[in-house]
This record gives C-alpha cells, structure tokens and sequence, in this order.
C-alpha cells in the first residue's frame, strides 16, 4: 500500500479527527491498515507512545539506517512520542504544520525526522522494527509516491518567509520555522493567484498543495501533476515563483 492510499484510508476512518496527541493511536491504525485486520483483538493497545517503545527493542540509535516501516520513537514529557520511517530520514507522524510541514489529514503528514527534533527539542531515542509487541510493517508501505517528498531547508523556509513579509502575507519572523501564521501566508498567496477557495486557518492539506502546485506551474517553474503530493520539483517551482 502507498502512503497516498494510507493516509486516505485514515482519513475516511477518521473523518473528523485532529490527530495531534494521538500520536501512538496513528501508528496503531496505520498497523490496523497495513496488515489488513479486521478485529482490534488482532493487535495489543498501549496507551502511550512510550508504552509502546518499553516493549519494543530498539536496534538503532540512527535514523538514517531505518528501513520503510520501521518505528521512531523520541522522548516526550511523559507520553513519548513515534512515527514511522519512509526512509531517506522521512517520517509519517502526527504534529502540527510547524513540525509536521506536509500534512496528510488533520495535523499529521510528513517531516523529517531531524526537523521534528531540532523544532521541539525532543531527544529521539532510535528506531525498532515493531511497535510493541504488534506485527512489523516493514515491507507493507510502498515507498515508490513519496520518493518526491521533501521538506524545504530552514534556510529554504526562511526565505519564504522573508518574501511571504514583502508580500504583505506574513508578518512573523524568517527564523526558518514554519507554523500556522507562515501557512496562512501561504494559503493567502495561492487564494490570490492560483484559485484556492479553503480556508485561511494555517492547517494545510490537499487542497492547499494542489493549489501550491497550480502557482508554480503558472509562473512556469513546475511542469508535473497536480496531484496534492509536495516533492522536490513542486517547492523548487513554488520558491521560484514567490520570488520572482
């Protein structure tokens, strides 16, 4: 299954849901999703992250050697926090846009695992090849759509927000750290110049990347699909744009 189709999935299941907190409920459904259960009974409940990794063996402190489906786990206050490795140091986890840039459904989606602990300062703690006791998943993601996915450098970040304040769209600092208030800048520019009619609320989602996607080909810097999914040629031509 890819993650396009994971990520649907979890959103019809749970259509109305903010995910942010429920960190260890994500990872649970996308296991549920994955392995193709049909009975909660087929997998063992913890509740918390870090009740999940006390069972778990962690065999890596290193996330980059971390296959497709393996589990990162940080240290969070009390409850812990995880997410699941899509390789190249990319991880499905729950979050707000300001650590989650590349959202999926309601504050989860993709980042990267060093741009998830440099923004929180949350120690990460390795990477284990089951979620507790619950079957690996290592295997069961294809990878092949989320090749292109990329989150943009601080640096990268930080001139989007220095042209995002020209602009008259954005009036925080280009500390290269992207919240609610740089999406809204954002939201705001691709509402003005490439027919997005959703909210302004800071949450992207579909609708805004396809959006996103629609103001860098018009300024000529994007030549892909439309598709919703944030790749490397998608922000380099998004960049270009807003730039220009």
């Amino acid at each position: 299954m890819d993650l396009k189709t994971l990520a649907a999935k979890l959103n019809s299941k749970y259509p109305d849901r903010n995910w942010d907190q429920w960190c260890q409920a994500l990872i649970w459904n996308a296991i549920y999703i994955l392995c193709g259960y049909v009975a909660d009974s087929q997998m063992t409940t913890y509740p918390t992250a870090a009740a999940a990794r006390n069972a778990s063996r962690i065999e890596s402190t290193n996330a980059a050697t971390a296959p497709v489906g393996a589990i990162h786990y940080w240290r969070y206050p009390a409850e812990g926090h995880v997410g699941i490795s899509l390789g190249r140091g990319q991880v499905l986890m729950t979050g707000t846009p300001d650590r989650v840039p590349d959202q999926l459904g309601k504050n989860f989606g993709v980042t990267s695992v060093g741009h998830y602990t440099r923004v929180t300062g949350n120690p990460y703690l390795g990477w284990s090849r089951r979620n507790g006791s619950n079957e690996t998943i290592i295997g069961k993601l294809d990878t092949g759509p989320t090749k292109s996915i990329t989150v943009p450098s601080v640096e990268q970040w930080a001139l989007i927000q220095t042209w995002l304040k020209r602009l008259g769209r954005y009036h925080g600092p280009a500390d290269g750290v992207p919240g609610i208030n740089t999406w809204k800048g954002i939201q705001r520019t691709v509402a003005a110049r490439a027919g997005y009619t959703g909210p302004i609320d800071g949450v992207p989602g579909p609708n805004t990347y396809k959006a996103m996607q629609r103001y860098a080909a018009a300024g000529g810097g994007y030549t892909g699909p439309i598709d919703g999914v944030l790749g490397r040629n998608s922000w380099r031509g998004f960049i270009q744009r807003l730039t220009s």
